[in-house]
């Protein structure tokens, strides 16, 4: 694979396959996942509708605590791979799909499961790969994964469209298949792990452990700021695109194709400047440009949301990055870094659930511009907290041992 000779002989078996199971996830996101909303949105699907299928990543992100005390109990990558193998599959029901709200149970109970998993990646990056090149390497791979999404989604908005309004019922299958293939992928990634009849921290413990880390805390509340005004336009772009602008599926297909890109730069980017300047300054630049696409949407050209596409996946891979980088930095401990993986994707989930519905109700109350120009000052005070606050937070590098 792609840049498997920047990458330390002792992680290339584990690259190898991350980067090729990437790779065919890459279609599979390409192919279902870039199409959801906007198909939801032609199916008929409601305003609340669509805010519920932005938020629906959120539901199983809410009982991340729970998945985490889960995930302790046996062996990782069988708790990654069983919940994502049932959630792709259940887009083989998209033949059957009638109305807008069967289309969305589907895509809820598919964000439920895939969630499960979550938690236990953190951990999974934590042991395959060293602490001095883990975000370089993850960078790669997501770098590969998103050459697979930008060459799905430019194909599959071109199919979606040809074939006409009923192709998501062959597209999407398609997809799932290729999600599965990736998968099997994935669970040869080495690991030196064994199953536990009893994880060694209770289920209080763990709550104990989020509650007591005041330093987590302020990163994710700061976080939490940034990302509810990023999460604002979730449900607000795609009632844009189809109501406001009347883009095709070709069109959707292209920002699909454009946001890879973006993201593939991003991934080389960040990877190495987060492994060099550390994740707090990384967040402050990324805090900047993703509140720069809603700035994009207020304009409303085609050329400005294909530019806050760009800017939003550019910013989205060091975020993500930032985080793995500061939680493995914080401890040696892998049960540390599924905490705080944990506690992230829990923050995440809570304002996953609220945000697209605010968004709804602030664009029934102001209208869209309005509600993009408030998505704009949330972020910005997002930046300013870990501008003033950001020196208080840098990690002090595997100080922590075994909670």
């Amino acid at each position: 694979m792609l840049f498997e000779r920047q990458v330390s002989f002792h992680s290339r078996i584990a690259y190898h396959y991350e980067s090729l199971a990437g790779f065919i996830f890459g279609f599979f996101s390409g192919m279902v996942l870039s199409f959801l909303p906007v198909v939801a949105r032609r199916l008929g699907a409601t305003g609340a509708q669509m805010a519920l299928i932005s938020s629906s990543f959120a539901f199983g992100l809410l009982l991340t605590f729970l998945w985490t005390y889960i995930t302790m109990y046996g062996r990782k990558m069988a708790v990654f791979y069983w919940p994502k193998f049932v959630a792709r599959s259940l887009f083989f029901l998209m033949p059957f799909v009638n109305t807008p709200s069967f289309f969305v149970a589907i895509v809820v109970f598919y964000y439920l499961l895939d969630s499960i998993g979550n938690p236990v990646y953190g951990a999974i990056m934590k042991e395959a790969y060293p602490e001095e090149e883990r975000a370089k390497i993850m960078g790669y791979v997501r770098i590969v994964l998103n050459l697979g999404t930008m060459t799905a989604a430019f194909a599959g908005g071109r199919l979606l469209d040809w074939w006409g309004e009923d192709s998501y019922r062959i597209v999407f299958p398609v997809g799932a298949i290729l999600g599965l293939i990736s998968l099997s992928a994935f669970i040869h990634i080495p690991l030196r792990e064994k199953n536990n009849t009893y994880p060694s921290l209770s289920f209080l413990q763990i709550i104990k452990e989020w509650f007591n880390d005041k330093t987590i805390w302020k990163l994710g509340g700061i976080i939490s700021v940034a990302g509810f005004g990023n999460l604002l336009l979730g449900p607000l772009a795609p009632i844009f695109l189809v109501d406001k602008m009347k883009v095709s599926l070709s069109f959707v297909g292209l920002m699909g194709a454009t946001s890879s890109i973006a993201i593939m730069l991003s991934y080389y980017f960040w990877g190495n400047f987060i492994d060099r300047k550390g994740p707090i300054p990384s967040l402050r630049i990324i805090f900047l440009i993703i509140s720069i696409p809603p700035v994009m949407y207020i304009i409303g050209r085609n050329w400005s949301v294909l530019l806050a596409a760009v800017f939003s996946s550019f910013a989205g891979g060091g975020w993500e990055l930032s985080w793995f980088k500061y939680v493995c930095a914080r401890t040696n401990s892998i049960e540390k870094v599924q905490i705080d993986t944990g506690f992230y994707y829990n923050l995440m989930g809570i304002r996953g659930a609220i945000a697209p519905f605010v968004a709804v109700w602030l664009m029934n109350l102001f209208g869209l511009k309005i509600t993009f120009f408030i998505s704009f000052l949330i972020i910005l005070w997002g930046f300013v907290l870990i501008w003033i606050f950001g020196k208080s937070l840098e990690p002090e590098c595997a100080t922590q041992g075994a909670v």
